[in-house]
């Protein structure tokens, strides 16, 4: 069965624990990840040196 990602969204953290509690609260709305988490730097919004990032996907039939 082909299937097209109809949505997308990318969730963040200061610290790993918090990122995949966020992850786990997206999975049980039916988002599926997207690769694997990766950490990011210099992020002016965040006071940790480091940022968590996960990119998310919901997946739906492809369009006719």
């Amino acid at each position: 069965m082909e299937r097209a990602i109809t949505n997308y969204r990318v969730v963040e953290e200061c610290e790993p624990g918090k990122l995949a509690a966020k992850v786990n609260e997206n999975l049980a709305e039916g988002w599926q990840p997207l690769g694997p988490a990766l950490p990011c730097t210099n992020q002016p919004e965040c006071t940790a040196p480091i940022v968590y990032v996960q990119t998310l996907v919901k997946y739906g039939p492809l369009p006719a």
